[in-house]
């Protein structure tokens, strides 16, 4: 399939598509759980599009590389078989139209100037840090800003969410915009996206979410220690016995502390996990897992229970399930979890930069992943993946006299 994006728009000056496509980024994270067809993100998403789909109707081609048209196989998948087991409609809804974030943002992305392009992901990061920002303060202001009050209170401060069911949607959000910021620091070493950084960690740990704080803490001290090691071996013939570099002594030292700190701390998380709520729920659904290729009709097997019908709670005795596995092998079947695993997987292929997200996404997976919300995973991912393969196009927006974020 093929469209060629510069005859499919040309308007003499589209100041207007550049400040839809600013908008469609810009509230990606902006999610209202309680009367969800009006949150801001499918407002914007809706008539974009539409939009695309009748240029595509006038043109009858469209450009997609080949992680969208996994997703693109994704969505159909899901689009047909889970109205067939009986998925709830505004699940199947949520979840085609995150993947579509990815498509439609690799479609609209490559209209815009590299300089366009980080003027949108600015006024992206901001917004975000206003949205979430102002729904931790608002949490906070239920406890009177008193931590300990909080702690007292743990699961009921992270159902009373403003924007989000609970705050693990959030988290979600944050942990992945964390390493965004990350990544734009480690790219253009600017301090604003390192602040950016530091808010969303913060913004990470007040939600509370055990599995976001761990995502963060285990990302970044793979992300340092695969740094050195790599620093290491590019010098390893330089390395003599009487001359160790300072680094690779540092670096043995934080080790043997790491291993000796986590030798006496593990019977303590052990002994704290198996009496954790939250834990026990994790095992449940591995059990859950198991009794599910044990007992589900072939069918179900390779279809899936459909998105939030209850039928899990027949496998696990859980109302809906956390992790991305569980989620997409029970809900989707494994039809769906292959063509899912394969449209993330051709992403990493085609940007191995995209690592600097994908890596934080799966600690998270492995606690909670919510497949009807990961419009900023999506939005992320495009971004990267832009900015890592940018092509220069002759009929570009020109947007003339717009300020930097």
């Amino acid at each position: 399939m093929k469209l060629n994006v510069n005859s499919a728009i040309k308007i003499p000056k589209i100041h207007i598509v550049y400040v839809w496509i600013m908008l469609f980024f810009a509230f990606s994270g902006f999610y209202y759980a309680k009367i969800p067809v009006l949150s801001p993100v499918y407002i914007v998403f809706i008539p974009t599009f539409l939009i695309i789909l009748l240029f595509l109707v006038i043109k009858k081609c469209i450009s997609l590389n080949i992680s969208c048209l996994f997703g693109a196989a994704f969505v159909f998948y899901i689009f047909f078989s889970q109205f067939l087991v009986g998925g709830k409609i505004i699940a199947i809804f949520g979840s085609m139209v995150t993947v579509l974030y990815f498509i439609l943002s690799t479609i609209l992305l490559p209209l815009l100037t590299k300089p366009q392009i980080y003027k949108i992901l600015n006024y992206f990061l901001c917004t975000n840090v206003l949205i979430y920002g102002f729904d931790t303060i608002y949490r906070l202001s239920l406890y009177h800003f008193n931590l300990n009050a909080m702690l007292t209170s743990f699961y009921l401060m992270k159902k009373q969410c403003l924007f989000y069911s609970d705050t693990n949607p959030l988290a979600i959000n944050t942990t992945i915009l964390t390493f965004f910021s990350f990544y734009l620091f480690d790219k253009n070493k600017e301090l604003k996206y390192l602040i950016f950084m530091l808010i969303f960690v913060i913004l990470t740990y007040l939600t509370l979410s055990r599995s976001g704080i761990i995502a963060i803490i285990a990302s970044f001290v793979i992300y340092f220690l695969y740094r050195n090691v790599k620093t290491i071996l590019k010098n390893k013939n330089s390395i003599k016995l009487t001359a160790v570099p300072l680094k690779l002594i540092f670096l043995c030292i934080f080790l043997v502390i790491i291993s000796i700190i986590g030798f006496f701390l593990s019977n303590l998380i052990v002994n704290y996990l198996s009496a954790d709520g939250s834990f026990s729920t994790k095992i449940s659904l591995l059990k859950g897992l198991k009794n599910f290729f044990h007992n589900a009709p072939f069918s179900t097997i390779l279809f899936g229970t459909g998105y939030n019908n209850g039928q899990i709670m027949i496998y696990t005795g859980l109302s809906y399930a956390h992790s991305y596995l569980a989620t997409y092998v029970i809900e989707t079947g494994l039809c769906g979890y292959l063509l899912m695993t394969s449209f993330l997987v051709s992403i990493v292929l085609h940007t191995p930069k995209t690592l600097f997200i994908f890596i934080p996404f799966i600690f998270l997976g492995i606690s909670h992943i919510s497949h009807a919300q990961l419009h900023v995973f999506y939005s992320v991912l495009a971004l990267v993946a832009a900015l890592e393969s940018f092509v220069e196009i002759n009929n570009k927006i020109d947007v003339n006299n717009i300020k930097e974020v």
